[in-house]
């Protein structure tokens, strides 16, 4: 599986200095464990820094408060507000 797709199914928690933490339901714990690999981190950092011209780490959680896919997800606040601090964009990919 790739990192897009294992990231895609959490969501963004908390935002403390540079530090951005990722929250996944418990019953994703795979994903976790896999992000968490040193080869799969350093691609999301280096992909959050080209992104928004500013150094990130990652950080990854289970959290009973991450909303499973499908549901509404109050992360897209998060998220915007990420974008707007950072001058960022987000940039899908087919």
């Amino acid at each position: 599986m790739s990192v897009a797709t294992y990231l895609s199914e959490g969501e963004p928690l908390n935002l403390k200095g540079n530090l951005l933490t990722v929250a996944f339901p418990k019953s994703h714990s795979l994903h976790k464990e896999s992000l968490e690999k040193k080869e799969n981190k350093e691609i999301i950092e280096k992909g959050l820094f080209e992104a928004l011209s500013t150094p990130l780490r990652v950080s990854f959680i289970l959290s009973a408060e991450a909303n499973p896919k499908g549901q509404e997800q109050p992360g897209g606040h998060f998220i915007q507000s990420v974008l707007e601090t950072f001058h960022g964009r987000l940039i899908k990919e087919n």
